[in-house]
């Protein structure tokens, strides 16, 4: 008997019928590279390395919170738009304060303090980073979620602590990520 003729077929459709079929198959995802990062191209890729941003960071922070170099001007390019994006957050949610909202001194001050550590997880983060929605990229994350994104309010946290977080009170996440069962035989 020949084998083509045991073939069979088998043909979905339908939206619903796709949808399940793709998470039955559950296709790799494959990483999507920021576009900003053609524009580094001529930087040194060790910059993408976390102990280069850390001691990157302390410089600009000697040199009066301004840029010195290239790579120094990349940095405080990338941490003043992820600042401008939590204005804009603050202005559509309408708790935009002027007075009290994020700087870059501020923040700069706070993630030379906890040494680029999430403060939940106590994990690495990333000032700059090739991949899109980078899991452990640097975010700010606020204490209280009613407040904007003030001085007063907030931590720095990698991003996958920022999004499970969610509602939940600082302290009640924070003593789930640290948190840690021993079992005893």
């Amino acid at each position: 008997m020949d084998e083509s003729n045991n073939e069979k077929k088998i043909t979905f459709v339908g939206q619903n019928n796709r949808y399940q079929m793709k998470k039955v198959m559950k296709e790799e995802k494959k990483n999507k590279i920021r576009v900003e990062t053609e524009k580094w191209s001529n930087l040194d890729k060790i910059i993408l390395t976390v102990e280069k941003q850390v001691e990157l960071i302390k410089k600009i922070r000697e040199n009066n919170y301004t840029s010195y170099n290239e790579e120094s001007r990349v940095m405080c390019q990338q941490l003043e738009r992820k600042i401008s994006g939590y204005k804009q957050q603050d202005v559509d949610k309408k708790v935009l304060d002027l007075e009290k909202l994020l700087n870059l001194k501020n923040v700069i001050d706070k993630l030379i303090d906890c040494e680029l550590n999430c403060y939940y997880c106590l994990s690495k983060m990333y000032l700059l980073y090739e991949i899109v929605r980078e899991g452990k990229q640097w975010t700010v994350d606020r204490i209280d979620n009613d407040l904007g994104h003030n001085n007063d309010n907030f931590v720095v946290a990698c991003l996958e602590c920022n999004l499970k977080r969610r509602c939940r009170t600082k302290e009640k996440f924070l003593f789930t990520q640290q948190l840690c069962i021993v079992k005893k035989e």
